[in-house]
Formats: structure tokens, C-alpha cells, sequence
């Protein structure tokens, strides 16, 4: 089962991804601090209101990052189906 890290304003996307069988965390951006936090994820899922989150766009996580700024939850499972094969 994939594990996936999602802001916590993202609520409606987290409920769609539970009942469509993945593991979702939410993720509080104000509180990571280390890569093992992002390494325990297979994918994240993060609001476009921050083009960098947390710094990830130089930390050393593989997990993709999907930004869900104006796409629906079932675009956003899409991607992580994509993403995932």
C-alpha cells in the first residue's frame, strides 16, 4: 500500500485517497525538520500556495511532489498512479 504525505488544508483530497485504499499522513509544514520525515512517504501531496515546501526542492527526499493547486482528487490520484508504476 503507498504511502502518502498530504498538508493538513488538503482535506478533501486525503478523504478521497483514504477511501481509494492509501495510506495518507497529514503532514504540518511547520514541523518538518529532518528528510527521514519525507523519506517515509512514496509520494506528497502539497497545496500550490508554496512552491517550496519546506525546502523540498533541494532536500534528498525520491518521493514526488504533487502539487494540487487547481487539480481534483481524482487527478491527483492519476498522478500518483502514474508516478508509482
Amino acid at each position: 500500500m503507498k504511502n502518502i504525505g498530504i498538508q493538513k488544508e488538503l482535506s478533501t483530497i486525503r478523504d478521497y485517497l483514504k477511501e481509494n485504499g492509501y495510506n495518507v499522513f497529514e503532514v504540518d509544514t511547520t514541523n518538518i525538520t529532518s528528510n527521514t520525515t519525507l523519506k517515509s512517504f512514496d509520494a506528497l501531496v502539497v497545496n500550490g500556495a508554496n512552491d517550496n515546501f519546506m525546502g523540498i526542492d533541494n532536500t534528498e527526499t525520491k518521493a514526488p511532489v504533487i502539487n494540487a493547486d487547481g487539480l481534483t482528487p481524482e487527478e491527483i490520484k492519476g498522478q500518483i498512479d502514474k508516478l508509482m508504476k
